[in-house]
């Protein structure tokens, strides 16, 4: 449970410290929590999902038009692991900028054209919901330091990683930023 709790704070964080430094310049399996639990994550999903179809529709509803690609589920996939692994390793870790810049390195994620939301709701409404706040406030926090960002025409995809009874929904959301 602390590993889920530590993800949840990675995220917050990611955003958070990469709003700050802007402003400056597949398949699926378990992985142990350290703790003699197991957390199962689901193989990279697709377009044809509830929520897939729900997060598109949703956003189609403001004009703006996204599909879903495998390729950022293996990165969401990819995130959540190197994020479990750095949290058994050093759980104590300070989520500053420089930690959270690595673990979005190791991930493949490059910030200045996606970003990485997190929900830990259940109901598909809920996740859409949360999800499109985080990317409104990953657009305000930008704004405010002077970058545009698009998410028209983008690409997410994402997985859903299960602690026990505690679930987490990791998505990759790509953008456009100009300043």
């Amino acid at each position: 449970m602390k590993i889920m709790k530590k993800l949840m704070a990675l995220a917050l964080a990611s955003a958070l410290a990469l709003t700050l430094l802007t402003g400056c310049g597949g398949g699926g399996g378990a992985i142990s929590d350290g703790n003699g639990g197991t957390i199962t994550i689901s193989g990279t999903q697709n377009a044809n999902t509830e929520f897939s179809k729900a997060f598109i529709n949703a956003q189609a509803s403001t004009g703006i038009h996204m599909s879903y690609d495998a390729a950022k589920g293996a990165k969401a996939q990819k995130f959540m692991e190197v994020v479990i692994d750095s949290a058994k390793k050093n759980p104590n870790q300070k989520l500053d900028e420089q930690f959270v810049l690595k673990i979005l390195d190791k991930a493949g994620i490059d910030f200045t054209e996606e970003m990485v939301f997190m929900t830990d709701k259940t109901n598909t409404t809920y996740q859409v919901g949360e999800i499109r706040d985080q990317m409104s406030e990953w657009k305000s926090g930008l704004a405010d330091k002077g970058v545009s960002i698009d998410y028209n025409g983008a690409t997410f995809g994402y997985i859903v990683a299960k602690n026990g009874e505690e679930q987490l929904m990791c998505i990759v959301v790509g953008y456009t930023a100009t300043k």
